[in-house]
């Protein structure tokens, strides 16, 4: 960013890479880069992220080197979670952390499957012996309200080419960007963004352009604390949404 420092986009997009990396390495990615074992691709099987939180305790300054971990479990039949932490290469100081919820889905009828019974000691073998938890355990992505009264619009964004992932869809940070985006820039200079809430609730097209909204949440109380809830709106479908906390900067 213009401090010199990484942004929770930047943050993600290296969370995603170590994600693809780690399910390459336990056997559970194609080669192609396709996060899927061989008893997924004959089902029909693919993983979709549908909730995400991060905690950034410190951005990493310009320069500065970053280890990433990740994890996987999972969360009953219908469900498994990913989490990461982000620390410090050299003081090993926590940076971030995040945990997010993987559903599965058929790429025929496109809608979710439960975990099939085949898969379980596949994947059980593959996580840690313990259960453990980037944020906590009952630290999780919270329900988001939806946007009743944008008080902030950005209209019109077209998907570009670069936004298109290899599964032909919006890549899950874009949507996050985008969001941000809509933020009023004199926040920016105010405030941190110290954790995010994100839900992907639909699959967006990359012909139709896209409305970013937000409305600030006047029920928060916390002092020095400005919350924004945010929604991303395709053709009078939401896309996905976000809820941001901010904290403001020490005078």
């Amino acid at each position: 960013g213009a401090d010199r420092r990484a942004t929770v986009p930047s943050i993600l997009r290296l969370m995603q890479e170590c994600a693809t990396n780690h399910a390459l390495r336990v056997g559970l990615c194609s080669e192609d880069g396709f996060c899927v074992d061989e008893t997924m691709a004959e089902n029909n099987l693919i993983w979709v992220l549908t909730k995400m939180r991060i905690q950034v305790e410190q951005y990493p300054l310009w320069g500065t080197p970053a280890q990433v971990c990740t994890w996987f479990h999972s969360s009953g039949r219908l469900s498994a979670r990913r989490d990461w932490e982000v620390k410090d290469s050299d003081t090993g100081a926590r940076l971030a952390g995040a945990s997010s919820t993987w559903v599965l889905v058929n790429t025929m009828t496109r809608k979710m499957v439960r975990f099939p019974a085949h898969m379980e000691a596949t994947y059980r073998d593959k996580t840690p012996p313990t259960e453990k938890w980037a944020l906590g355990e009952n630290e999780s992505c919270q329900k988001i309200p939806k946007v009743a009264t944008a008080t902030e619009e950005l209209s019109g964004l077209r998907p570009r080419l670069s936004d298109v992932d290899m599964n032909s869809h919006i890549n899950n940070v874009t949507y996050v960007e985008w969001a941000l985006d809509a933020v009023p820039p004199s926040l920016w200079k105010e405030a941190s963004l110290q954790e995010i809430d994100l839900e992907w609730c639909a699959e967006g097209k990359v012909d139709i352009l896209v409305d970013s909204q937000i409305t600030k949440d006047e029920s928060a109380s916390e002092q020095n604390v400005t919350i924004y809830v945010h929604s991303l709106i395709q053709n009078e479908k939401v896309l996905f949404r976000a809820r941001t906390r901010w904290l403001a900067f020490e005078i």
